[in-house]
């Protein structure tokens, strides 16, 4: 997924779409409702998709968590 795809994503299912970022690791996965489980993302375009004015920080276990508010 690109940062865009992501951002959409996020603003498209807000109730369950969710991104994870781990930046000691560099790692970064998406989850929507919309399927079953979740999909690894590139971290560069999870920061970047973090970015967005309409994205905030909703937990911070393991890494932030983000979603569309």
């Amino acid at each position: 997924m690109t940062a865009l795809e992501i951002i959409r994503a996020l603003k498209s299912d807000r109730k369950n779409a969710v991104l994870w970022i781990n930046n000691e690791r560099e790692e970064a996965a998406f989850h929507s409702g919309q399927f079953h489980g979740c999909v690894t993302v590139d971290y560069n375009a999870a920061i970047i998709a973090k970015g967005d004015a309409n994205i905030g920080v909703v937990d911070k276990t393991d890494g932030l968590t983000y979603a569309a508010i």
